[in-house]
């Protein structure tokens, strides 16, 4: 089987003051989380499919594609021990993505 090494991993341990957590982040990369938070953007943990489901079903409509049903993604919590979804608001509280 051909093996293809396209995505890093990495770990690190979480550190209590903010600036030193971002110190560690490179360069470009922390310009965008910088340009992020000056926009009002935050994340949050939802422990519910909803909004997650609302985002992913516009976005697949928008394509052109049907979505699949709501209780497929609450399989898919349970099946693989998902207890918390990140979820990216925007500046006026809305949700802008989530994973």
């Amino acid at each position: 089987m051909a093996r293809q090494d396209i995505y890093v991993t990495f770990r690190r341990e979480l550190l209590p003051e903010t600036e030193a957590n971002l110190l560690a982040v490179p360069r470009k990369q922390r310009a965008m989380i910088r340009k992020g938070i000056k926009n009002g953007l935050r994340g949050e943990i939802d422990k519910s499919v909803d909004r997650f489901f609302a985002l992913y079903a516009d976005n697949a409509h928008r394509h052109g594609t049907p979505p699949y049903a709501k209780a497929y993604s609450h399989a898919c919590m349970r099946f693989f021990a998902i207890a918390a979804k990140a979820d990216h608001r925007g500046p006026r509280g809305r949700p802008v993505s989530a994973s």
